[in-house]
């Protein structure tokens, strides 16, 4: 039993209907799996592409865990890929690179700081 009263079953039941209770919640929804999607998609290619190995555990932990964990992940197992070849190429971010990154990157982490301890 969780602080709710739901356990894990029936938390998960209740979950999915309320992702689609009006129209910000399925807007928001619809965004995150077609970027999932978009993402899952490009993670398999590259991973054919650069013989990554174990890309469906990518996939897996996706649902099971969250999008926003194992993409970056996979992006940074990606690069290590990239070194071992020697195609990785050093790019360093301009001022306005940097700027704009805080801009949206505060206020996100921010919020989901707020989200999480409210």
């Amino acid at each position: 039993m969780n602080v709710a009263g739901l356990d894990l079953a029936s938390g998960f039941i209740q979950f999915w209907p309320a992702l689609l209770a009006n129209h910000a919640t399925t807007s928001i929804t619809i965004d995150i799996f077609l970027f999932g999607l978009a993402a899952m998609v490009w993670m398999v290619m590259e991973a054919r592409r650069l013989e990554i190995g174990f890309v469906w555990v990518y996939v897996i932990l996706a649902f099971v865990i969250a999008i926003s964990v194992t993409f970056p992940i996979f992006l940074f197992v990606r690069e290590r890929r990239l070194r071992a070849l020697g195609l990785a190429r050093e790019a360093a971010p301009t001022a306005a690179d940097l700027a704009g990154l805080a801009v949206f990157g505060i206020p996100i982490v921010l919020f989901a700081a707020y989200t999480l301890v409210r």
